[in-house]
């Protein structure tokens, strides 16, 4: 079984945040806290290796965690954030969650390293209905360099 210490997480906050008019979803106050910091306080119980993707916003969203920003030019969505962190990650396993998601499991990284088999290269989330390919766990073996 794969441990949570094997692990590396990177919360998703480079978006263009335009389902919510057009503003830093990470930003955005809940209960007088941007998203980023419900998120991050939930994931941080979880496991202490974090990073954020993000874009701009980065001086702000690094005093949670180092900032990854994408290494490929041009808004890519999510996959710009998650190619840049495998491409970084010293670790074999990354996992992803979105910064806009507060009542983050609290077993989410459990859950995902207990999912891991052998031949497991990605594993999405699925709830009941449909997956949730932000929240995933990849293996980096197809994205070195």
């Amino acid at each position: 079984m794969l441990l949570p210490k094997d692990t590396s997480w990177v919360i998703l906050a480079g978006g263009q945040g335009k389902r919510m008019g057009e503003k830093d979803k990470g930003l955005i106050l809940l209960n007088g806290r941007p998203l980023i910091a419900h998120v991050f306080e939930r994931l941080s119980a979880q496991t202490s290796d974090i990073r954020i993707s993000a874009n701009q916003n980065v001086e702000f969203y690094s005093q949670f965690a180092p900032v990854i920003k994408d290494h490929l030019q041009g808004f890519l969505g999510p996959m710009g954030g998650i190619h840049a962190a495998l491409c970084e990650s010293k670790k074999d396993w990354v996992g992803f969650a979105p910064c806009d998601c507060p009542a983050l499991t609290e077993n989410l990284v459990e859950r995902f390293c207990s999912a891991v088999k052998e031949e497991s290269e990605i594993l999405v989330a699925h709830d009941g209905q449909s997956a949730q390919p932000v929240f995933s766990l990849y293996h980096k073996k197809y994205w070195a360099g």
